[in-house]
């Protein structure tokens, strides 16, 4: 058996090319992902500071909550959006341990420090040994330290004064250090009064007394109160202030490309594979005829597919890496990385891929297996000669129920809200995909029949004989057109999705916003720049925007469990002259003590109203009772609770912005442009000018959007290439009987091109269908819209771009095979 399988691919090794290539852009795709998922989670780390600590204690990153999940008590365990600051009783805690011989608070901070010329705002607490590479370290308060580069680029020297906007005295410039970052650092005792908190330090490292004793210290150390111990590696990448956050948003990017570059590359393979032995079914029915079971007619096709997929898999191993540095070029021009981003190159990412591409290649190849298996030996050659017009009920039934169950989502994800609704609405497309697929040769006769019509009155004979093609091989039509359906879908889907969230995002934006005039700078504005943006001439009213995350317990399929929730503080108790939430009930005047505003996403789907108390904990994971004092529905970039300024979350953290009201808009403006604040960075907008600069915002952080696109469209482009290009190839023999019956070749080009428009038509209105059922849902569970953002010219220039490829992929071959002479190549295809 293996002999026939691996004797009769190879003598049909061009006609198999087309599924050949697709299982290679999918093994590349996948492997580039991989390589790239893997060098993420295993980036060196930067250089260290406090790299002479033997131990690091840091508050606990997570927070583990007891909780009853069906009627068993359970643990949740919930990272946090950081890990909390710690203070110096702590730090003296840590110092009195047994096998500790010194305990050092380290501390990264916002303070903006004014020299005159320019503003720092990253600052840290000075740390023994940094090195001093001029004048001496900070060893008193009202004393500083600058990085030498840092220095250089701000003007300062030793001996200078530099002010900040948190502290009325100034501090002098004792020395210049070959710290690691550029930043300013404070004597310890500063930095509490800088920071406005006895909660400033970050980390503590501990250095031992006897280093072999390091076991023992971590256990007595993790005894300690809400913290953990870090060694190792783990140590490593917090001295070097290594930012998960980013690694989490690059490993969630890549998972993102290779995911949607799998689920394209099942469909494509699926109908690659299905044309290729759709076209082998005399050969299989000859095999049949002469006594060949049903079991080895399967076993025949799953060997070959094996043979297909290994084959594939090494050429596509060989490409990954190339595609990975070219992702990567692509991350550090987007800004999703830095040029020290490198590479690591193992097999495992290789093995998954090929792994995954053998899996995927088999699971098509069952379709066509045991359409091919199910003829008796006596109807075989009349199998061959005449296509079968009949749909297995399996699959028409499953075709429906997901399409059914595709609309079903549809319309329930507005009722889940948030991001669970969003979730469901994203499936909705991938769901109506794959309903198109199964039941493409049922619905397509009807728009064949339509799409027939028309080109048979547009091109004469030539034209009715390609709607008599494609009218008797539906199922070929269908399966040709499943790469066109991706391409469409995803592409739109995916395009138009993020203009529709956007879209309403600045929506509500617009509405929330009623503040004369909005002050920002890039990385937050620390206390300091508060006070003194709250002290400017003219404003009247001024509310100081914070960004947080609140535990609360919510519903979610059906069951009670905690999770954290994007979260704001006010600084105010009244920020209806600068803010309008669009409050249903309630209010949001004397927010205080244990009470949340919740947002009509979050507050329906839970039956919450104002009065109802809630469920919440804080970051040491002890519950707290928190009751609604208002419901908003303003709520998409703001976040889904407004915190009370009372609670712990509310602090702690830089103002993303403060909304004022002036007398004077234009005095204040020019004011906050001006002097400290000016020289510190401040843009004090207009509501236009702010609402136009999110906008931009925005568009930078699609870039991982587009990148996505970009990806996936650029596959799924490739893949309707390959399918159309594989379908007429494979159709010499029957292209050269039609010239040796009269046709010329003009004639032979115009059916073949009337082919391909039903192709595509019907393929384009599958995948406009799958979008925009999807983008309806995901309007619908944004702001209760029907109308989702779907701009007529990028959605014409989708369907021209893929029209042409079609078109193109299907005349192209087809104006090659009439090149020879029509006899020959009809030998030459038997």
């Amino acid at each position: 058996m293996f002999r026939l399988a691996f004797s009769s691919l190879r003598h049909h090794l061009a006609g198999a090319l087309g599924a050949i290539c697709a299982a290679v852009l999918a093994t590349a795709l996948v492997g580039a992902c991989g390589i790239l998922f893997e060098s993420a989670l295993r980036q060196p780390t930067g250089q260290p500071r406090g790299s002479s600590a033997d131990l690091v204690v840091r508050a606990k990153s997570t927070v583990d909550i007891p909780v009853e999940i069906g009627g068993h008590d359970k643990n949740v365990r919930l990272a946090l959006a950081a890990p909390p600051r710690m203070t110096d009783d702590l730090a003296r805690s840590a110092a009195a341990v047994p096998g500790v011989s010194a305990a050092v608070p380290m501390a990264t901070f916002d303070v903006t420090v004014l020299t005159g010329h320019a503003a720092a705002q990253l600052s840290r607490a000075w740390e023994a040994p940094t090195p001093v590479a001029e004048g001496r370290a900070p060893d008193r308060p009202g004393e500083v330290a600058f990085d030498r580069k840092l220095a250089a680029r701000l003007g300062v020297s030793v001996g200078d004064t530099v002010r900040t906007l948190e502290a009325p005295s100034g501090f002098r410039v004792t020395g210049l250090s070959d710290g690691p970052e550029q930043a300013v650092y404070f004597v310890p005792a500063d930095v509490g009064l800088l920071t406005g908190s006895d909660h400033w330090i970050d980390l503590i490292g501990v250095r031992l007394a006897d280093p072999a004793a390091q076991q023992a210290v971590a256990d007595r150390l993790a005894g300690l109160a809400g913290v953990e111990v870090l060694s190792g590696t783990a140590k490593d990448e917090a001295l070097a202030g290594s930012d998960r956050g980013a690694v989490e948003g690059l490993v969630s990017l890549i998972s993102n490309i290779g995911g949607f570059a799998l689920v394209a590359a099942v469909f494509v393979v699926s109908s690659t594979l299905g044309l290729v032995f759709a076209r082998r079914h005399r050969e299989i029915a000859v095999i049949r005829a002469i006594g060949a079971s049903r079991r080895q007619v399967r076993r025949l096709v799953a060997v070959q597919a094996l043979g297909i997929s290994l084959l594939a898999g090494g050429v596509g191993c060989v490409l990954a890496a190339p595609v990975a540095d070219g992702i990567r070029t692509l991350f550090v021009r987007f800004g999703f990385t830095d040029e020290g981003f490198t590479l690591i190159r193992g097999p495992l990412p290789l093995l998954i891929a090929v792994t995954l591409t053998v899996c995927v290649v088999q699971l098509a190849s069952l379709s066509a297996a045991r359409q091919a298996s199910r003829v008796r030996p006596t109807d075989a050659l009349r199998e061959a000669s005449v296509p079968d017009r009949r749909i297995p009920l399996l699959r028409t039934v499953s075709g429906l129920l997901l399409f059914l169950g595709g609309l079903a989502l549809a319309a329930l994800s507005p009722g889940l809200g948030g991001a669970g609704g969003l979730a469901a609405s994203s499936m909705v497309l991938v769901v109506l995909i794959t309903a198109l697929v199964l039941l493409g040769p049922a619905i397509s006769r009807p728009v064949i029949a339509v799409a027939g019509r028309a080109v048979s009155g547009l091109s004469g004979a030539a034209g009715l004989l390609a709607r008599a093609n494609t009218a008797l091989r539906p199922r070929l039509v269908a399966t040709a057109a499943v790469p066109v359906i991706l391409a469409v879908g995803l592409t739109c889907g995916l395009l138009f999705t993020g203009a529709t969230e956007q879209h309403a995002t600045a929506k509500q934006e617009e509405q929330r916003t009623t503040a004369d005039l909005i002050a920002s700078r890039s990385g937050g504005l620390t206390p300091g720049a508060v006070a003194a943006i709250r002290s400017a001439p003219g404003v009247t009213a001024a509310t100081a925007i914070h960004g947080g995350s609140l535990i609360a317990e919510v519903s979610e399929l059906g069951e009670r469990r905690p999770l954290a929730h994007g979260a704001v503080a006010l600084d105010t108790g009244d920020a209806g002259p600068v803010l309008d939430l669009g409050v249903t009930e309630g209010t949001l005047t004397g927010l205080r003590g244990a009470m949340v505003a919740v947002s009509t996403t979050v507050a329906e789907p839970n039956g919450w109203h104002v009065g109802d108390e809630i469920r919440t904990w804080d970051a040491a994971g002890a519950a707290r009772p928190v009751r609604i004092a208002a419901v908003y529905r303003h709520s998409l970039g703001f976040g889904d609770f407004v915190l009370s300024p009372d609670l712990p979350e509310s602090s702690g953290t830089s103002a993303r912005a403060v909304l004022l009201r002036s007398a004077d808009p234009r005095a204040t403006a020019g004011y906050l442009s001006e002097g400290d604040l000016g020289t510190a960075g401040l843009r004090a907008q207009s509501k236009t000018d702010y609402l136009a600069s999110l906008t931009v915002d925005q568009g930078e952080a699609r870039y991982a959007g587009y990148l996505i696109i970009g990806l996936v469209a650029l596959y799924a482009g490739l893949s309707v290439a390959n399918t159309l290009v594989t379908s007429t190839l494979q159709r010499r023999g029957e292209l050269a009987g039609l010239r040796l019956l009269g046709a010329n070749g003009r004639q032979v080009l115009i059916m073949v091109g009337g082919e391909a428009c039903v192709v595509a038509v019907f393929g384009m209105a599958g995948g406009t269908v799958a979008a925009l059922a999807g983008l309806i849902a995901t309007a619908r569970t944004l702001d209760g819209s029907w109308i989702p953002v779907l701009p007529p010219s990028q959605y014409l220039t989708i369907l021209g771009v893929v029209f042409g490829i079609v078109l193109l992929s299907a005349l192209v071959p087809a104006a090659l095979s009439l090149r020879g002479r029509a006899a020959e190549v009809l030998r030459g295809a038997d």
